[in-house]
C-alpha cells in the first residue's frame, strides 16, 4: 500500500467519489458507511485507487472499533492498542495513521458506541459500494473470542500442535496467461517466457480452515499482487487495474493450512 496522505474532503451524502465507491450500508449500516467514509477519505490523494480506499477503511474500521472500546471498556482498549502497536511495529506510517483516524474518530464521532464489522465491497448499479453493518458491544466480544479461539491469538495452534508445524498457512500463487503476458511485455526483445517452473510461496497467517485464508487473501490481496509485480517492473509500469477481479483472472491461488518444518536449524527470516 502506497503512503495515505492528506486529500479531499468526503463528497456529500450519495455522490460518486473519486475512488468510485460509495458507502452503503446492511441492517443501518448505511449512516456507518458515510461516516467511516468521510473519516478517511482526507487521508487519501488524487493518486488514490480502490486499493488505497480500502486499505485506508481497514484502518478507519480498527480505529473506530478502537474508540468504541475506549469508551465500553478501558482496560480492553489498553490490551488492544498495545497489540496494534506490535503489530505495526514496522510500520510507523501505519500505525501514526490509526492514531491520527483515532482521535479525529473521538472527536467527530464519540457518541457512537457501536462497533463495526469488516467492510465488503459489493457492485451495484450504479458502481462498487462500500456495505458496513454495525455491532453491539457484545456482539465484538463475542467474534473478538471466537478469532481467538479460530487463530490461537495468530501465534498457532500451539496446544494442539506437534513439534515442527509452523504457525502460518502457506499461499502459492501460480501465473495464468495475462500474467505471463505481463511478463513478457516487460522482457521486451528478451527470450519470452510460456510457463513459470517455481511459484512463489507466501505464509500468512495460520487458520484451522481454508475459508478464514480465503478471506485473509481478499482483504489483503493487494500485498500478493504488488510483491509479483515488483519481481519484474519498476511500480510505473504496473497495470493501473488492480482490483480482486483482475487477481483472480492473473493467479490461481492454492492454500495449504498445514505447514510443516522438517528442518532442525531454526527458521531465519530477513528484515
Amino acid at each position: 500500500m502506497k503512503p495515505i496522505k492528506g486529500g479531499k474532503d468526503h463528497t456529500e451524502k450519495g455522490e460518486r467519489t473519486e475512488n468510485n465507491l460509495q458507502p452503503a450500508g446492511l441492517e443501518g449500516g448505511k449512516e456507518f458507511a458515510d461516516k467511516l467514509m468521510e473519516l478517511v477519505s482526507p487521508y487519501l490523494d488524487e493518486s488514490a485507487d480502490e486499493n488505497d480506499l480500502e486499505a485506508a477503511l481497514d484502518l478507519g474500521i480498527l480505529a473506530w472499533n478502537l474508540g468504541s472500546m475506549r469508551k465500553r471498556s478501558p482496560e480492553t482498549f489498553k490490551a488492544m492498542m498495545e497489540e496494534v502497536q506490535l503489530d505495526m511495529e514496522e510500520e510507523k506510517d501505519r500505525l501514526d495513521l490509526v492514531k491520527k483516524l483515532l482521535k479525529e474518530r473521538e472527536q467527530k464521532f464519540g457518541r457512537d458506541l457501536e462497533f463495526l464489522e469488516p467492510f465488503t465491497v459489493e457492485e451495484g448499479a450504479q458502481g462498487a459500494y462500500v456495505s458496513i453493518k454495525p455491532i453491539s458491544f457484545e456482539e465484538f466480544v463475542r467474534e473478538d473470542e471466537s478469532a481467538d479461539d479460530e487463530f490461537a491469538a495468530m501465534e498457532g495452534f500451539q496446544d494442539d500442535w506437534n513439534e515442527g508445524f509452523i504457525n502460518r498457512c502457506a499461499v502459492l500463487l501460480k501465473p495464468r496467461q495475462p500474467y505471463i503476458n505481463w511478463v513478457n511485455e516487460q522482457l521486451k526483445e528478451k527470450e519470452s517466457i510460456q510457463e513459470f517452473a517455481e511459484h512463489t510461496v507466501y505464509l500468512v497467517p495460520a487458520g484451522k480452515e481454508i475459508g478464514e485464508v480465503q478471506s485473509w487473501i481478499e482483504r489483503n490481496f493487494a500485498r500478493l499482487f504488488e510483491a509479483e509485480l515488483d519481481t519484474w517492473a519498476d511500480e510505473k509500469t504496473w497495470p493501473q487495474a488492480r482490483d480482486y477481479s483482475v487477481f483472480k483472472t492473473w493467479f490461481t491461488v492454492e492454500i495449504n493450512t498445514m505447514v510443516y518444518d522438517l528442518e532442525a536449524t531454526p527458521l531465519r527470516k530477513e528484515i
